[in-house]
């Protein structure tokens, strides 16, 4: 290919342009030759679409005298380290022998002393032991397992008892049925693994169990937040089980060791884990508090590099807070076929949930409510306050005199340690697997972020049974904002918190009905435990209050419940090639539409390059106006979202990757405008599956197309992802 490449192609370049540069690099274009970070952009992309995985220039330099060292020098053909003679086969390379020996084609990770010869040389050698001793060699994997399975092989129901020993001693008990039963699923090697049970009720035990047995091999254990890490080590210690956080220290082998996520993304935790594997060490991995990689903007992109954790051990995920509505979008992003769910139904039984309306100065009306809370408290009793914020968690703190928790505070372990009563003001980072003792009230200021997050920061309180008082303190103006909400225009999980605030029924019936799905519902009455604000009214008030009440819920009861998700994607490596087959559908369409009407393109099929979209009468038709002077005073891309010139995202432009002047116009976002201004085209469920949304106008559209969002693995623009769909749903 070279020479045909020297032979033909160069001379044919230079026939049809004598200006070609002459600087005779195979990777170059007009400013010369490619740099090393654009020569691995499109290595990594093309291997990925072609091959199902990435390869670097750093990997491919490994693999290329590997594959020279084996194929085209030939088997005998490695020098002597004493030799002081370069091989002409390295010179090429452009490296010395004694340079190549000791860097290139050698193993990574815990066997990086190995080389591809080395490995094959010594199992040579092994054969030849093997046949002296009259014994079989390299036998099939069956073989293999047959030949190590220990004599003695205990039960699962067995081992279930050890371990229940191990970790309570003699008089150990399950806590419930489904933890008995997480835990026996686990032992039995059952993947993927959903498991999903209420706060306090001991899902950690479904690793920590096997983990106690002495034939255990090594957990991995993902989780998304730092206390949560270091919470679970005190846990794992206290129970004897060796465990330790990654990158704390020198790696090893543990029989737990727990890894933040920004960590698990890493290159070396991929290889140290890769390590673990390939020397039969690995048992399996399990993902904790999985709700945060959907509902967490901040863990959203770990998810495209978890995803590709393909390993043949075991997995699991838990959770105590995970909706029936985001199961397909969570198993779409992480490549999860046919798992299997143990669920545990929540409703918290021993929580008020209330809503209090603030009226005139909200400031300090929000301030003697915690005042009057804080003098209810007993001396031991805690308030918990989650703010919006980390901003409005200080000004609070200021006020009151007392901590703040939030992710990035300097001392959260020490913070937790001195708080023992009164009140801490807090961020969603202390909404997740911390275990603190006598909470007593959970106070929201401000309208919670979504249904999942507000379940998971109740669930702070009543750690030892107590009852918890879940208190949610809004103003006039946002309530009133949040009755004239249309809901269907909001994603699930917010449309859940809004109804929850509004809802004339039962509030704890709205939590139960979006966290355990229509069959898990329940109201206070029905379940016997603390009753919510609006059944205290419903329930104990006039007759005339109850036929108001009973009209509201006969109209609460019509609005319309939000679609779910669509259906899985295809495995890894499928899901990969297919991304990258579509990626370069879409950039050559993005390419071909340059100088032509996108609009006629739409609606007629039609690629016509007679006139452009701002020249098109279609265009005016659909919109009622000039392109230009629409899109001056509508459109106009949020910072950080995409070349301002061209529309695509900035890693797939070269001229805003590179900081030079883009020549491109702009076909996305006229081609997104049109498709949902035109209602006849039928591309608006499209639309509304890729916003998950609807909108009430044209205006309401365009501020939301300019906005960010991640399609095809990049940050680009909410028109860019809604151009993806569009060529994705023509299938051109």
């Amino acid at each position: 290919m070279l020479a045909v490449y020297l032979r033909d192609i160069i001379p044919f370049r230079f026939m049809i342009n004598p200006n070609t540069p002459r600087h005779g690099f195979l990777f170059a274009d007009h400013n010369g030759p490619w740099s090393t970070e654009r020569l691995t952009k499109a290595m990594t992309r093309e291997t990925s679409t072609k091959l199902g995985f990435r390869i670097t220039t750093q990997e491919f330099r490994h693999i290329a005298i590997a594959i020279d060292r084996k194929f085209i020098r030939g088997a005998n053909a490695e020098p002597d380290d004493d030799e002081d003679e370069d091989d002409i086969h390295d010179l090429m390379a452009a490296h010395s022998t004694k340079l190549a020996l000791a860097r290139y084609a050698r193993m990574g990770g815990l066997t990086r002393s190995i080389t591809p010869e080395s490995i094959d040389g010594f199992r040579t050698i092994g054969d030849k032991w093997l046949r002296f001793y009259k014994q079989v060699f390299r036998m099939p994997r069956s073989g293999i397992a047959e030949a190590i399975t220990p004599a003695t092989i205990l039960s699962t129901e067995a081992k279930m008892e050890v371990g229940l020993r191990n970790l309570y001693g003699a008089s150990g008990r399950w806590r419930s049925a489904k933890q008995k039963e997480a835990v026996h699923s686990v032992l039995e090697g059952i993947s993927p693994l959903f498991i999903i049970m209420p706060t306090g009720s001991g899902k950690s035990i479904a690793f920590m169990h096997p983990a106690s047995l002495q034939e255990a091999k090594t957990t991995i254990v993902i989780t998304p937040l730092v206390a949560l890490a270091e919470d679970m080590l005190v846990r794992c210690r206290d129970a004897n089980i060796d465990c330790i956080i990654y990158g704390r220290g020198p790696s090893r082998r543990a029989k737990v060791i727990i890894v933040v996520t920004e960590s698990a993304v890493n290159t070396n935790f991929m290889q140290f884990i890769l390590d673990v594997h390939l020397k039969g060490e690995l048992e399996r991995i399990v993902f904790d508090e999985i709700h945060k990689l959907i509902t967490d903007v901040g863990f959203r992109p770990k998810l495209e590099q978890l995803y590709k954790l393909v390993l043949g051990v075991q997995f699991i995920y838990l959770t105590a807070t995970f909706p029936p509505t985001m199961i397909d979008k969570f198993n779409d992003q992480m490549i999860i076929r046919n798992p299997v769910f143990i669920r545990q139904v929540s409703h918290k039984p021993r929580v008020r949930y209330d809503i209090q309306i603030l009226s005139g100065d909200t400031k300090k009306e929000t301030e003697k409510k915690l005042v009057a809370l804080a003098k209810e408290c007993e001396r031991s009793e805690k308030i918990l306050v989650f703010c919006r914020s980390r901003g409005e968690c200080d000004e609070w703190a200021r006020r009151f005199g007392c901590e703040v928790y939030y992710s990035n505070s300097s001392d959260k372990k020490g913070t937790l340690e001195r708080w023992e009563s009164g009140i801490l003001f807090a961020t969603s980072a202390l909404g997740a697997g911390v275990d603190i003792r006598s909470i007593s009230y959970i106070v929201h200021i401000g309208i919670p972020y979504g249904m999942v997050d507000f379940e998971q920061e109740v669930g702070r309180g009543g750690r030892d049974g107590e009852v918890v008082r879940s208190i949610v303190l809004i103003t006039e103006i946002d309530y009133a904002r949040v009755l004239s909400q249309d809901l269907d225009t909001l994603i699930p999980d917010e449309a859940a918190m809004y109804e929850f605030m509004i809802t004339e029924e039962c509030r704890r019936k709205v939590v139960s009905s979006y966290m355990n799905g229509k069959e898990g519902e329940i109201d206070c009455e029905k379940l016997g435990g603390e009753w919510c604000g609006v059944c205290v009214l419903r329930l104990s008030g006039s007759m005339a209050e109850k036929r108001r009440r009973e009209e509201a819920d006969e109209m609460a009861k019509q609005r319309k419940r939000v679609k779910v998700y669509q259906e899985r994607e295809k495995a890894v490596r499928e899901m990969e090639k297919e991304r990258g087959i579509l990626k370069e559908e879409v950039l050559w369409w993005q390419r071909e539409l340059q100088g032509k009407c996108v609009v006629c393109w739409l609606i007629h099929d039609e690629l016509l390059s007679d006139h452009e979209t701002r020249e098109c009468k279609e265009w005016r038709r659909v919109i009622g106006e000039p392109y230009k002077g629409f899109r001056g005073r509508n459109l106009g891309y949020q910072s950080n979202t995409s070349c301002y010139k061209c529309g695509l995202p900035g890693d797939e432009c070269y001229a805003y990757e590179n900081r030079i002047g883009c020549e491109d116009e702009d076909v996305i976002l006229p081609t997104a405008l049109a498709a949902y201004a035109d209602i006849e085209l039928g591309l608006r469920k499209v639309i509304y599956e890729v916003a998950e949304r609807r909108f009430n106008t044209v205006e309401d559209y365009c501020k939301w197309m300019t906005g960010g969002k991640r399609s095809l693995g990049r940050n680009g623009s909410n028109a860019f992802a809604v151009f993806v769909a569009i060529i994705k749903e023509r299938g051109v």
